[in-house]
């Protein structure tokens, strides 16, 4: 995950694109509804920008938690042998 952090004047394109590239999967990081996200400005108000930011984290958060998952996963798995 990049560092975004809270983004002056964050466009309404730029937050679906980092919450998935979707409205849907933007409505559903954000824990709101299809049509809502669709009805948000172009520029987003603060409060949308907050709730952005605070979805992005949470999203990066998950993927670091998975990434490290695997990672301890690879190290104690069996190696296999050819033989």
């Amino acid at each position: 995950c990049m560092n975004y952090g809270l983004i002056p004047g964050m466009k309404k394109a730029e937050a679906i694109q980092i919450l998935g590239g979707s409205i849907s999967k933007a409505a559903e990081e954000v824990g709101s509804s299809y049509q809502a996200v669709d009805k948000w400005p172009e520029l987003l108000p603060t409060r949308i920008a907050d709730r952005v930011t605070a979805a992005f984290a949470r999203k990066c958060d998950r993927e670091k938690r998975r990434n490290e998952f695997w990672t301890v996963l690879r190290g104690i798995a069996p190696k296999a042998t050819h033989g």
